[in-house]
């Protein structure tokens, strides 16, 4: 399924009187992205094909309390999963590969649910959190082998748990012009090593990171001259099983 027209999308769902759910279909080779909620919420995406479409696998702008689960969704130009300005969602147990980002929030999208993903073997980022996404919940994803970072940080008080990063690019969590973001019991480069560190931050905007229980594996852990900022910290609890450091 797929509209191979400039601009067209595979599957969409357009205002608050659209509502369903799309299940098991192939969608490839659409002209933007394959399935697009457009101010439409309650829907639920489950178990898709998303593949090769021109901008993103699947695309929801201004939509809320949608449940996207077991897709696959790879190989489109632009991103696997794309959220804007799109709250209180559902985003778990997908596979995102080698899409530009896996799973890309942008312009204030909050308190969504992302948890079970696997974000591998994209060309930038495996998640990222941008432009003031903030109260989010990510939990048991992996996020591997990208070229730029596991997961980017550029909102304020989301919590990461029991995510995995590891043989990325660049840093296996990396946070700039972020606030109070927390993240407890993460495997940071244990299964690979995270090139440019475990943790990074971003020079010049302030930041501000907190670790309870995490495990630093990478040869860099934290890229120490990053944090170069007044106002910008790491602190770390029992990293590595080891309090206080």
């Amino acid at each position: 399924m797929g509209i191979d027209a400039a601009g067209k999308y595979g599957i969409t769902f357009d205002g608050a009187g659209t509502r369903g759910k799309v299940n098991y279909c192939s969608i490839h080779n659409s002209g933007h992205s394959g399935i697009y909620l457009d101010n439409s919420s309650s829907n639920t995406l489950s178990n898709n094909s998303c593949y090769s479409n021109f901008k993103n696998g699947i695309r929801l702008f201004n939509s809320s309390n949608n449940t996207l689960n077991n897709n696959s969704i790879y190989l489109n130009s632009g991103h696997g999963t794309a959220l804007n300005n799109s709250s209180n969602n559902t985003i778990s147990n997908n596979s995102c590969y080698s899409n530009q980002y896996g799973i890309y929030l942008y312009t204030e999208s909050n308190n969504n649910t992302i948890s079970n993903n696997s974000c591998y073997s994209n060309s930038n980022i495996g998640i990222s959190l941008y432009s003031g996404s903030s109260n989010n919940t990510l939990s048991n994803n992996n996020c591997y082998s990208n070229s730029n970072h596991g997961i980017a940080l550029s909102g304020s008080n989301n919590i990461l748990s029991n995510n995995n990063c590891y043989s990325n690019s660049w840093y296996g969590i990396w946070t700039g012009d972020s606030i109070n973001n927390t993240a407890v019991n993460c495997e940071l480069g244990k299964s690979g090593n995270n090139t440019d560190g475990d943790i990074g931050y971003n020079p010049g905007s302030v930041s501000k990171l907190t670790l309870k229980g995490c495990s630093l594996n990478s040869t860099t852990k934290v890229d120490t001259g990053e944090i170069d900022t007044a106002g910008s910290y790491l602190v770390s609890y029992n990293q590595d099983n080891l309090t206080g450091t």
